[in-house]
């Protein structure tokens, strides 16, 4: 009899006390970390913008400072005019992408972009290999869950939102040479603006 009411008291205990609180602090810990989780997916999210049709996501200018190496100026969505160095003859621009699947996209939802990189290249084969090359990294946030990278790296598990890689194919630079740069569904589209960037492709083409 006391064996059995000591192991009825002990049962307790472990279910009202020990069991419980355990199961409670497990669950609280899961919803905490999922909460972390969610809070730094939504900080690095916010560095993407909405793709929007007809309208190009950057305006590219560059200047000649020397043989070799262009100043770019390069102008956002939002108006806001960035300037780097690029060395080479041409120059390329990268983007990150995040797109929803074809059932989510048909109820509206846009797909995602945030400019990634922006490098030059020579067209001498011997100039790319000894000469020193440009790529610029065009964010600067560090985020602490980066969900393109895990999307990228486990996103068949995860099956309604893509994460993909669109460049523009290298165009020529030139002094005075002006571009846009759109996203369509093929990737990015690089228009020339001007003559100088005209007559820069039909010279290299």
């Amino acid at each position: 009899m006391i064996a059995i009411v000591a192991a009825l008291g002990a049962l307790r205990l472990l279910i009202g006390s020990w069991l419980l609180g355990w199961l409670r602090g497990t669950a609280g810990i899961a919803l905490t970390v999922g909460a972390v989780a969610i809070a730094a997916a939504a900080w690095d999210l916010r560095g993407y913008q909405q793709l929007l049709a007809a309208k190009p996501i950057g305006t590219l200018a560059f200047n000649k400072l020397e043989e070799q190496r262009f100043s770019v100026a390069l102008i956002d969505t939002a108006g806001v005019e960035h300037r780097y160095e690029l060395n080479g003859d041409m120059w390329q621009l990268d983007v990150r992408m995040l797109r929803w699947t074809d059932a989510l996209a048909s109820l509206g939802l846009k797909p995602g972009y945030r400019l990634d990189r922006l490098s030059g290249r020579y067209l001498a084969l011997e100039d790319e290999q000894k000469l020193p090359r440009t790529v610029i990294g065009l964010s600067s946030d560090k985020p602490l869950l980066d969900v393109w990278q895990l999307l990228r790296r486990s996103g068949r598990y995860f099956s309604l939102l893509a994460a993909d890689y669109g460049s523009a194919a290298y165009l020529p630079m030139a002094d005075g040479a002006l571009y846009s740069v759109g996203l369509g569904n093929s990737g990015l589209i690089a228009t020339p603006l001007n003559e100088r960037a005209k007559s820069a492709v039909e010279h290299w083409q």
